[in-house]
């Protein structure tokens, strides 16, 4: 593990939200097993035999510029460059301006966004790059966080947290099939 944070309220608040959105109201969640708090990322699910691992960063801000969002892409394109079988990368957001996207969709693609919202979230990602790792992209680096970007979902949350709790009752007894991993950082 090299990223480690300590949440606020609010963050807090916003992970629980994006763990909620996985078991409750993701369309996979059925095949998922094993829910991994602040293992890889915010939330990771994963199925049975770990041979899919979901990854989600939640991010729980009033307003985001593109390129915050570019930047809060960062910790989701770390782990895309792992070994570990990561099937989807999801963007959790509390809200979204819809005048960054073609249309007003809740669950869209990198490609939902304008042309030039895709370029803002792009330099955005690059700086964060560049910054935290103390380098220069190349066109490999390029072409890599482009197939990166094909990837990832983007979420805006939907739900209050009554709601969120309401997709997941009732739990059956029988189906119990989610364990939790958590990761402490004393």
């Amino acid at each position: 593990f090299t990223n480690t944070e300590k949440t606020k309220k609010k963050g807090s608040e916003y992970e629980t939200f994006a763990a909620l959105y996985m078991l409750g109201l993701y369309p996979q969640k059925e095949k998922m097993e094993y829910i991994l708090v602040d293992s890889f990322n915010d939330v990771s699910t994963a199925t049975p035999n770990i041979t899919e691992i979901y990854d989600i960063q939640s991010k729980g801000y009033k307003t985001v510029s593109p390129g915050q969002i570019g930047r809060f892409l960062y910790t989701l394109y770390k782990n895309y460059q792992t070994d570990f079988p990561f099937k989807e990368f999801i963007l959790f957001l509390e809200t979204i301006n819809f005048d960054y996207l073609n249309n007003n969709l809740k669950v869209f693609s990198f490609f939902n966004f304008t042309e030039s919202n895709q370029k803002k979230i792009k330099s955005g990602l690059y700086k964060e790059i560049e910054e935290r790792e103390k380098i220069t992209l190349i066109n490999s680096n390029i072409k890599q966080i482009d197939s990166f970007l094909d990837k990832v979902i983007f979420v805006v949350n939907q739900t209050k947290k009554e709601d969120a709790i309401k997709k997941l009752l009732p739990i059956s007894v029988k189906k119990n099939i989610f364990r939790c991993i958590l990761y402490f950082n004393f």
